[in-house]
This record gives structure tokens, sequence and C-alpha cells, in this order.
């Protein structure tokens, strides 16, 4: 009874931290649009000109909005998925998650920072260490259910060690931008080869919709039912008519 009463209690704490991590993302990512101010021009016979050259001024905080949404939506994603694995909770845990939330709500600000300042090297640094520090976190709390033993019992033993190269390679990623910038410009370049190549090199089945509790893929895991289906059918004796 104690046992079940305890189990009802960290599942009660894991719906309120996974209830209040969905609405600090769905805040963050809501707030990267609101740094995209709609252009204040006089009325006049060339106004279509005018909105058309200032919405390509505002290409660096457009580019800024949209690689932004991609990482925070790919982060939400590894967290929700991960989080339906997770049937105990401890302190380290919650204070993981709030450092990690710490770091999301912080990104709509480094975002609109480098959107704004796109040609210096403060302003790609801020936004460097931003998303990469949040993969850091990200990749410790990871980490941390694994050594902890904080996920079911049932989720694949494979899961963690298949998505840790992912989690290590995507911040490396865009820390590695912060000495090119002192070089070039275009060191966001490496921002989308580096998302790009990381999703083909590497799975990452939090972020995917493979089945987190088994070793076999779907497709032969039916396979495999069928088999043994008829393997038994085979094996029943025939009955004898009397």
């Amino acid at each position: 009874m104690a046992n079940s009463t305890g189990s009802e209690t960290s599942r009660r704490d894991i719906d309120r931290l996974v209830a209040f991590s969905d609405g600090v993302f769905a805040i963050a990512i809501t707030l990267l649009v609101l740094s995209i101010q709609v252009p204040d021009l006089a009325q006049g016979s060339n106004l279509n000109q005018q909105l058309w050259q200032a919405i390509q001024d505002q290409n660096q905080e457009i580019f800024a909005y949209f690689l932004s949404f991609v990482v925070i939506g790919r982060y939400w994603l590894i967290h929700h998925r991960v989080f339906r694995l997770v049937v105990s909770a401890d302190s380290t845990l919650f204070s993981l998650n709030l450092l990690l939330l710490s770091l999301i709500a912080f990104m709509p600000y480094a975002t609109e920072v480098y959107g704004q300042y796109s040609g210096t090297t403060a302003a790609v640094t801020l936004y460097s260490l931003t998303v990469g520090l949040t993969g850091v976190v990200q990749a410790i709390l990871l980490e941390h259910l694994n050594r902890k033993k904080l996920l079911s019992l049932k989720v694949r033993p494979d899961l963690l060690s298949i998505a840790r190269p992912l989690a290590i390679f995507i911040p490396i990623v865009f820390l590695s931008a912060i000495p090119l910038s002192f070089f070039t410009d275009a060191a966001w370049l490496i921002w989308i080869i580096g998302l790009i190549v990381g999703q083909f090199l590497f799975a990452n089945p939090f972020a995917s919709f493979s089945d987190p509790y088994s070793d076999t893929p779907p497709v032969k895991r039916k396979i495999a039912i069928r088999r043994a289906a008829g393997a038994k059918k085979k094996s029943t004796p025939p009955k004898i008519k009397k």
C-alpha cells in the first residue's frame, strides 16, 4: 500500500514537472516571433517597394527566428519523449530540468540579439553559448536518468547509448562557431550544416517516433509474432474425433 502511494506521488510530481516544462517551452517559442517588429512605414506611392525593402532588411531576424524555432522545437520533442519514459524523480532531476528551462527561456533574448547584430562576434558567442549549453545540460540530464535508473525498466537498454552521440554533437557544433566568428561573418553556416549532418549521421530515438520499449523494429516484431503464433498452432496436437 505504501509503495503504491509513493508511486502515485512520484507520478504526480513528474506530471507537474512536465506541465511546467511544456509551459516554459511554449512561451519561449512564442516569444521568438515577438522579436520581429512589423515595419512602420509612411504611406506613399512606393509603399509596396518600401515594404519589400523593409522585409529584406529583416532577413537576419527572420533567419534567427526559424533557426531558434527548430532548435527549441527539437529540444522540446526530446524532453517530451524522455519524460514519457520517466517513472521516478529525485531532487537532482528537478534541478537539472530547471537549469534546462532557464536556458530555453533565455533563448528568445539571445535570438533577438543575434538577429539584430548577427555580424558581431559578441552576438554569435551569446547565441552559440545559449544553444550549446542547453544541449550540454540536456545531455547531463539524460545521463542522470540512466545512472539513477529513473526510466522505466521496460525501456530498451541501448536507448541512451543510441541518443548520446547526437546529444554531444549538437552542442559541439554550436560552440565551435565561437572561434569561427573571429574570422568570418558566416559562422552561422556551421549551425545549419551541423544540424543537417547530425540528423543524418546520428539516430536519436528520443526525437523520433520509434518504439522505445523494444530492441526489435515494429515490422520484424510483427513477423516474429506471426511466426510464433504459427509455430504454436502447429505444435497443438490435432483433436481426435470420436
